[in-house]
């Protein structure tokens, strides 16, 4: 008693000086490299987490980048706010590579200085910062047995091991049993950053029957430039066999659907010899994600030698769950001598659902959109509400008669390669709203596609109102000929609108019209009129007739200036020439008038 006591003494001690070790450490630097990415060309950026057991605030990080660069060289970032345990923090640094820099990737140290407690304190990141210049990352998975033991729970190690010549981030495991093996407790792992060369090791528990299985390893990283890997490897594994089965459990079914209640149903198979009494099976879940509804035990009076019964059981899968989840078999019986046994099994389903694409935000640009807008930008901010990942979405902004169409071929299609489940995604369009679109809210219906789905999802559209303008009651001070000066022009200007207009100008466009061609008339208000006035000179070259002269209206709606081109008819006449007759008449009056006054000038 007295050794055990103190054996427990000397454990208490040890594991109190290694907290002790382990909370100087974290006091020592308590920040945590937890993401290293391009954000654009020149700019890096470090994600950092505050893993210590107090807020730090006044974060200045300083990046030495001399490996690369050769001189020293150091860049630094600043975060003036306060940092709480557990939260992270940004920091962009301006990073040019330099040609010489040949390696496939540099390790830079990070130096921090920060506020904590009220004291100035200073700390060197203790992993060194690895980025990628001219790498990629390639990350392979084996693992350290390809025997099992059937019946029994295996341990299992898998190493993920990045062979490339690129740093690998955000990497994700995902296990799925494919045949004859349940993976008990966790089924994903995810580590934040990968070097080249590095070994990633976690372990994982499979129960497995009697036959060959194999196993699913999907795996997911991103490299630096935030480029998608995706990758799946398929492991088998021989099964060497144990104590003797009585009791056989085969799942009927093997898919589940979150967010819904599922029929499991159980084939429970007498494979020894002899009958079997008072079997009792029952279902536990392993995760809260999957919940067994009413009773999970169930319960067979007779099986005999070689025959089956099956058991059924509904469960619950929580909302938002995909990938796999384990279910524990729990049977108990008497065989015909009235021996009692006590069998587990594991049994494992993989829960898919199905993705459901929502818009959760439209940006128009430009903001306000009028009827005849060409060319307008439609990005639409695309979000998984669904239980499932999708992929290939397909997505069409489509045309609708009088109110909008494709600005050009293709210009209202988008793809987005893959949405997981509650990520985000924006997609872009481009548009025109036809000349003679109805003002108002319309909805239009964005059709959807992925994983075999097609539906539509409403996206709203406003188009206001523009003021619309018609010109009458042209007035021209006198008959214009060619070459005629100073004819005054009045027109009357209508707003046939429910929208007022501001700083209306009123412009007369045409080659053979100058002078004063612009009228500056201010706001008319919605349904309202006004005059423009004008003086001009018609061109000697006019030429007699009608005369299409172009009117041109401008003014400013809703901080957007707005244009309409109208078309008004006016008549030239042409210029009355003498006749002969009366050009010599009016010739012999000029000379009796001359001669007149040279016979006056004499006599004086």
């Amino acid at each position: 008693m007295h050794g055990k006591a103190l054996a427990l003494l000397t454990a208490v001690l040890i594991a109190s000086q290694t907290l002790m070790a382990l909370g100087a450490q974290s006091s020592t630097c308590p920040f945590r490299l937890r993401d290293v990415y391009w954000q654009d060309a020149g700019l890096l950026r470090v994600v950092l987490e505050n893993v210590g057991d107090s807020a730090v605030e006044n974060v200045t990080a300083t990046l030495n980048i001399t490996t690369m660069t050769l001189d020293e060289e150091t860049v630094n970032d600043s975060y003036a706010g306060t940092l709480k345990p557990g939260q992270t923090v940004y920091f962009t640094f301006p990073v040019n590579v330099p040609a010489h820099a040949k390696a496939s990737y540099y390790n830079f140290t990070l130096s921090l200085e920060y506020t904590q407690g009220g004291s100035e304190r200073e700390c060197e990141l203790p992993e060194p910062v690895p980025v990628t210049v001219n790498g990629v990352p390639d990350l392979t998975v084996a693992c350290n047995t390809t025997v099992l033991l059937a019946g029994s729970e295996n341990v299992l190690e898998l190493s993920e091991v990045n062979d490339g010549d690129g740093v690998a981030r955000r990497v994700a495991v995902s296990l799925t049993p494919l045949t004859g093996m349940t993976v008990v407790g966790a089924n994903s792992f995810t580590t934040d950053l990968m070097a080249p060369g590095e070994v990633w090791n976690f372990t994982f528990t499979a129960l497995v029957g009697s036959q060959p299985a194999s196993l699913r390893v999907d795996v997911s990283y991103w490299d630096q430039l935030s480029i998608l890997y995706v990758e799946t490897f398929i492991l088998g594994f021989d099964v060497k066999s144990t104590l003797e089965t009585l009791v056989d459990v085969v799942p009927l079914n093997d898919t589940l659907k979150p967010n819904s209640e599922n029929a499991v149903t159980l084939s429970v198979e007498n494979v020894g010899e002899g009958a079997l009494k008072n079997v009792t099976v029952a279902l536990y879940s392993q995760t809260q994600a999957a919940v067994v509804l009413g009773s999970n035990t169930r319960r067979i009076d007779l099986l005999d030698e070689g025959s089956s019964e099956d058991v059924a059981f509904d469960v619950f899968v929580q909302p938002g769950v995909c990938g796999a989840i384990p279910m524990t078999v729990a049977l108990t019986f008497f065989d015909e001598e009235g021996r009692y046994y006590q069998y587990s099994y594991m049994v494992g389903y993989t829960v898919r659902g199905y993705a459901s694409i929502k818009v959760s935000k439209t940006v128009y640009t430009p903001a306000i959109v009028f009827p005849g807008d060409q060319f307008v930008v439609v990005e639409l901010y695309l979000t998984n509400v669904g239980d499932y990942y999708a992929e290939d979405v397909e997505v069409v902004y489509p045309e609708v008669p009088g109110l909008v169409k494709a600005s050009y071929a293709g210009s209202n299609e988008a793809v987005v390669p893959y949405l997981p489940v509650g990520e985000v995604a924006s997609v872009v369009f481009m548009v025109d709203v036809c000349e003679g679109a109805e003002p108002g809210w319309h909805k239009v219906p964005l059709s959807v596609s992925h994983d075999g789905l097609n539906y539509t999802v409403d996206v709203m559209l406003t188009v206001r109102e523009k003021a619309r303008f018609t010109v009458s009651d042209v007035v021209l001070s006198g008959k214009p000929t060619p070459g005629m000066r100073g004819v005054r022009v009045t027109m009357k200007l209508s707003n046939e609108a429910g929208a007022e207009a501001e700083d209306v100008v009123v412009s007369v466009v045409s080659p053979y019209i100058t002078g004063s061609t612009v009228s500056n008339i201010g706001t008319i208000g919605a349904n309202s009129s006004a005059v423009a006035v004008f003086e001009v000179d018609f061109d000697e070259n006019t030429p007699p007739g009608t005369l299409e002269v172009e009117v041109t209206v401008s003014w400013t709606q809703e901080g957007r200036t707005l244009s309409q081109s109208l078309t008004v008819p006016i008549e030239v006449y042409e210029k009355h020439s003498l006749s002969p007759a009366v050009a010599v008449a009016v010739a012999a009056a000029v000379a009796a008038a001359a001669g007149v006054y040279i016979a006056l000038k004499r006599r004086s």
